[in-house]
């Protein structure tokens, strides 16, 4: 069969990478053509010099990458009438993973586009792991189109459960909780290598001081040195890596001896890489990360804010992680999410 993925596949960020990564190998070790959709997000454009000079080197990384380990991509389609026009044909058309469905990410691309508003009413589609980023529907009141599109969709798993109440209250539909495709893949082996330990690894996408104190107090407890990956900003007491790829992105926190992160995905792989960690709430987005660790018995490894964090952080510190029964979870989770995704693809 041949599939077409949408997703944010061109985007250098590595939690995006590797999604798309992970549900693109799936696809084609289930036996299927896969070809990825070549429809970007606009990217902003920044007037720092030094910050466009470290995109510049990271976009060089990330296309490395996506050249070596990601399915073709279609033509490149830059607008909605390429789109209805030039769209590649296939049998099934999957949206997802990531925050496909978040119209805050997706306002200036075209919301409708990540609801396949430009395929024909009788092309078979589903969602996997669609995340639609908010936990209220009102952020869809000036896109009424949402309702009838998700309504088409032949299957829908998403990723947070906040999601299913979202697809109940726009379109009566029914939706499947799934794990992230990278939690569903699991095997990373062929990227990974022994290394010396780097101490405690800081990923973050927010600038709150107390991260970075944070990451000093780990490391100092843990008579270690402290580590910002894929920075360029310099923070006291902190080493930098400047430029990562995303093959070291997965090294750097698999040889961390503790991680300090507000990213979902640099917690979902200081999980599967039996990493100690911290993650932090991102305001407005808790629900993806807080569904996960809820569902492997995680909760105490999240931090809701800086009081909570030194209130909560020796115990966060000593507290070890049973990493056997969180893989007899994930193991769980797994086997309902490759079920669903199976009888969806049919």
């Amino acid at each position: 069969m041949k599939i077409v993925i949408l997703t944010f596949s061109k985007v250098n960020n590595y939690g995006a990478t590797l999604q798309c990564y992970a549900l693109s190998t799936i696809l084609r070790r289930l036996g299927h053509e896969v070809v990825l959709l070549d429809y970007q997000l606009p990217r902003s454009k920044s007037l720092n010099p030094i910050y466009r000079f470290h995109q510049f080197v990271q976009k060089i990384l990330f296309e490395k990458f996506r050249n070596r380990y990601l399915p073709p991509f279609s033509i490149p389609l830059k607008s909605k009438s390429d789109l209805q026009k030039l769209y590649p044909k296939a049998d099934l058309y999957v949206v997802g993973s990531d925050q496909v469905w978040n119209p805050n990410i997706t306002r200036d691309a075209g919301v409708g586009v990540y609801f396949f508003d430009f395929l024909p009413d009788n092309v078979r589609r589903i969602a996997y792991a669609a995340s639609f980023g908010v936990s209220q529907t009102d952020v869809f009141g000036e896109y009424s189109q949402v309702s009838s599109l998700l309504k088409k969709f032949n299957s829908i798993g998403v990723r947070e459960i906040s999601g299913i109440s979202i697809c109940q209250t726009l379109a009566n539909r029914d939706a499947t909780l799934v794990v992230d495709p990278t939690l569903l893949l699991g095997d990373y082996s062929i990227f990974l290598k022994k290394e010396k330990p780097n101490g405690v690894c800081l990923f973050n996408f927010q600038n709150n001081p107390y991260f970075y104190d944070a990451a000093n107090f780990f490391a100092e407890q843990l008579d270690t040195s402290a580590l910002i990956l894929a920075s360029y900003k310099r923070k006291r007491g902190l080493r930098n890596k400047l430029f990562v790829t995303v093959e070291e992105w997965l090294n750097s926190i698999g040889n961390s001896e503790f991680v300090v992160t507000d990213s979902f995905h640099a917690t979902v792989f200081s999980i599967l890489l039996h990493r100690r960690f911290a993650t932090f709430i991102m305001p407005g987005k808790s629900d993806r990360v807080a569904t996960l660790l809820r569902k492997l018995g995680l909760t105490s490894r999240l931090i809701k804010d800086e009081q909570d964090y030194i209130q909560r952080r020796e115990e966060i510190l000593n507290e070890e992680i049973n990493y056997n029964e969180v893989e007899r979870k994930l193991s769980e989770m797994r086997e309902v999410s490759m079920t669903f995704l199976v009888n969806a693809i049919g």
